[in-house]
């Protein structure tokens, strides 16, 4: 009796047939991580360069950044339940971190602040190579959900077993550590919950406090900071972002978000980025405009769900979905091909589109008054980027005011790539106009 009611409560919580932790009843979804490498520029950012991490029929899901090089994920590609590996960018090496058979990793995170926690390579001396990692684990019976620590160091053999932490809380879906000894726990339930523990030195529960029911499931660090961040669904017509204060225990509203839309992740204390219906939208906290567009990956990668951000860099991992053959093959070879010239590096464009999604705070991507001015003179760089088609991505605001085009004579496309950056723009028309008298679009 007591097994039908966890897998009750199990079953109840909001969006589980969307969430990818390993529930009884539902099927893992087939899906795919993609690293972009991006660059800011005004309104918008560059993608310099994509790698598909993974590129296979099976769940790959869940990315953490150790940092610029290297990846945490959790994967099923060996007998079926999900273990942590590791993949290095630049080698485009893979390593199995756990092997876990009767078990299931998911949700994997550096733990914070602990002496000799870098993961490094195999150069660094052995007290510095060591990888101390929570993870939640399912275990054997398919219904306890327990925090674990797994230590040890890359280039060992996988990880067998692991260390409880908070015992005995035995139905944790998510974490986010606010320090060495905080962490925010979702905690599966009907409501779910969002609980901040305080663990010791042991791993051990010393202080459980409820922060908030009817949560979301993404739970992020910010960075720099004893800060937490998660999703209040008190109200799900209007989802909100908060950040929660571990040493203070107080909440604060961050921004509202469109209905359905959990995943986030910080870029730093002050910048955060999720996604919607393939467009990637950034909030510094303007409360007039909460959100604005600034890459639209739709026909790069299609819709992406998670979000993993490097800390103060400039590298991004998403999860896309892979189409099931079955249901419409050519979208699965589409989703599988090989990016062609003019979609990815140099030549690809990927334009923000207008959005408005009832009044959330999504701004308009060719609205100039959203945008940031430049910072230093327009150099011969920004002109090739920007204007020939040579560089990376090319701006919704360029085309509405007439930035672009084939035809028209150098002196010209300065000024107006100079006044843009001035912020001496005229008014952004309704509508795009489109190319000029002499100019064609561009491709």
């Amino acid at each position: 009796m007591v097994s039908r009611l966890r897998l009750l409560r199990l079953s109840l919580v909001a969006g589980v047939a969307a969430a990818s932790m390993a529930t009884p009843g539902f099927a893992q979804p087939s899906t795919d991580i993609v690293v972009l490498d991006l660059n800011p520029h005004l309104d918008h950012v560059h993608v310099g360069s994509m790698v598909r991490v993974t590129d296979r029929d099976g769940y790959d899901n869940q990315p953490h950044f150790l940092d610029h090089d290297r990846l945490l994920f959790v994967s099923d590609r060996e007998g079926g339940r999900t273990d942590i590996w590791l993949h290095v960018l630049s080698e485009g090496s893979l390593q199995r971190i756990t092997a876990t058979p009767a078990e299931a990793e998911h949700s994997p995170r550096l733990i914070p602040g602990v002496p000799g926690s870098s993961g490094r390579g195999a150069g660094a001396p052995r007290s510095d190579r060591s990888l101390h990692l929570a993870a939640v684990r399912v275990e054997a019976d398919e219904v306890s959900q327990f925090l674990v620590r797994y230590t040890g160091d890359p280039g060992d053999p996988p990880l067998t077993r692991g260390e409880r932490l908070l015992a005995p809380l035995d139905n944790i879906g998510y974490h986010a550590w606010a320090g060495p000894r905080q962490v925010a726990v979702f905690r599966v339930g009907s409501p779910s919950s969002l609980h901040l523990a305080r663990v010791d030195a042991d791993g051990a529960l010393e202080e459980l406090r409820l922060i908030q029911e009817q949560v979301g499931r993404s739970l992020q660090s910010v960075p720099g900071t004893s800060e937490v961040s998660y999703v209040d669904l008190s109200d799900r017509d209007h989802p909100v972002l908060r950040r929660l204060d571990a040493e203070t225990g107080e909440t604060s509203a961050v921004a509202p978000l469109p209905v359905g839309v959990e995943e986030h992740a910080w870029l730093s204390d002050r910048t955060v980025f999720m996604g919607h219906e393939g467009i990637l939208y950034r909030s510094t906290g303007d409360e007039r405009n909460p959100w604005h567009p600034i890459l639209d990956l739709g026909d790069v990668v299609g819709s992406f769900s998670r979000i993993a951000v490097v800390s103060g860099g400039r590298r991004i991992a998403v999860v896309v979905d892979r189409a099931d053959p079955q249901d419409d093959p050519r979208a699965a070879a589409e989703s599988r091909r090989e990016p062609g010239p003019g979609e990815l590096g140099g030549m690809a464009r990927v334009e923000p589109r207008a959005v408005s999604l009832s009044g959330r705070g999504l701004a308009r991507a060719t609205d100039p008054s959203r945008t940031r001015p430049r910072v230093g003179d327009v150099t011969l760089a920004h002109l090739l980027l920007h204007t020939s088609g040579m560089g990376s991505r090319s701006s919704s605001l360029y085309r509405a005011q007439g930035v672009l085009g084939w035809d028209q004579p150098l002196a010209q496309v300065v000024r107006k790539v100079a006044a843009l950056a001035a912020g001496r723009f005229p008014p952004v028309q309704p509508r795009d106009p489109g190319p000029g008298p002499g100019q064609r679009r561009l491709p």
